[in-house]
């Protein structure tokens, strides 16, 4: 997520699949909110701002998410990096965003998720072994204490 004057949107599922991106200006909390609930419940909510901005922290506790942002700035060649691969994790032709704004939302989820993905991973080994309990799995995912759990 990119907040700002205008703000931008990606949303990206537990496999790293780019759902949908929206920016606008002027874009309300209440909008940004229902195009995220309207793909799924968020497990993470992803910056590419540091510090974190305080509207992406009051939405993730709102949807119950973690709120993540990089240790460091971004800088443009770390941005065009992680474009490329989410271009090719994605199978996408061009160019995904429309603005800068929507290519730096993609990149904080799409960096977001690269860094989950080991728990991600741990977690569908833990449900492919009988575990059965999809809220405490998603909330360890966020987390980060998937060891606390077990079949």
């Amino acid at each position: 997520m990119d907040p700002g004057t205008t703000a931008a949107v990606a949303v990206f599922d537990l496999e790293g699949t780019l759902l949908v991106t929206v920016s606008g200006r002027g874009l309300p909390a209440a909008a940004m909110r229902k195009l995220i609930l309207d793909q799924g419940n968020p497990v993470i909510i992803a910056s590419d701002i540091r510090p974190l901005p305080r509207s992406i922290e009051k939405l993730a506790a709102a949807l119950a998410a973690r709120a993540v942002s990089p240790e460091r700035p971004l800088d443009w060649k770390d941005k065009r990096r992680l474009a490329g691969e989410l271009s090719a994790l994605n199978r996408l032709q061009g160019r995904a965003w429309r603005n800068a704004l929507e290519r730096d939302a993609q990149v904080a989820g799409f960096r977001a998720w690269k860094r989950a993905r080991p728990r991600l991973e741990k977690a569908r080994r833990l449900m492919a072994r009988g575990m059965d309990y999809p809220d405490a799995v998603r909330m360890s995912v966020a987390d980060g204490h998937l060891s606390d759990l077990h079949p």
